[in-house]
């Protein structure tokens, strides 16, 4: 199903095309940290398991986790995280040898490069 999600006023609303070629409201809930703008979900990428990813987490649904990087976003299987991140505060997230996500803060990934 071809998904996007529009942030604005506060609210972070799901969408899905329609066949008529419309977006249908799923679901609205509060935005949180999330800023203002339309992410297309449709267009996300598999995460590599052999990198590492910087950026807010942006949604999240029952199979999969949305990341985005830069100008793209990234999925990442909901079953790699043992807890879900917060939605709208960027993280670093790195796969492990077994398949596994480590997540820590995006600000103590940059300490960590800087020394």
């Amino acid at each position: 199903m071809k998904q996007r999600m529009l942030v604005m006023n506060g609210s972070r609303i799901i969408e899905a095309a329609t066949e008529a070629g419309t977006w249908s409201v799923l679901k609205v809930e509060k935005a949180g940290e999330l800023k203002p703008g339309i992410y297309n979900l449709f267009a996300a990428q598999k995460a590599a398991k052999d990198g590492q990813f910087v950026g807010p987490v942006i949604h999240a649904d029952a199979q999969s986790v949305y990341q985005k990087t830069g100008s793209a976003i990234v999925i990442h299987d909901r079953a790699a995280f043992t807890r879900l991140p917060e939605l709208g505060v960027a993280k670093c997230i790195e796969y492990g040898a077994d398949g596994m996500v480590n997540v820590v803060s995006a600000a103590q990934h940059s300490r960590s490069i800087s020394r």
